[in-house]
């Protein structure tokens, strides 16, 4: 990707994405079920990424990304779901 040469880049690293599915996946909710109470106790890059935290971010990158390579973790999306992005 960074061959293409673009102004501005945003890679984003979530962990576990956390949201609403149409379908039934079943180890999928017992790994969120784990992660939701364990979440307090976990460092921040071992918790739940929103989906719409995670969405929130990639359009913000989108319209306002600076220029360069930007890397978003995991970590990150924790910090930002707790400070109420959506």
């Amino acid at each position: 990707m960074r061959r293409l040469d673009f102004a501005s880049l945003t890679i984003v690293r979530p962990g576990f994405l956390g949201g609403q599915r149409d379908e039934l996946r079943v180890f999928e909710r017992i790994t969120g079920a784990i992660l939701r109470v364990a979440g307090p106790l976990l460092p921040a890059s071992a918790r739940i990424s929103p989906a719409a935290t995670v969405a929130a971010l990639l359009v913000e990158a989108a319209i306002g990304g600076g220029a360069g390579t930007h890397v978003v973790t995991s970590r990150d999306i924790a910090l930002a779901a707790g400070q109420g992005r959506r």
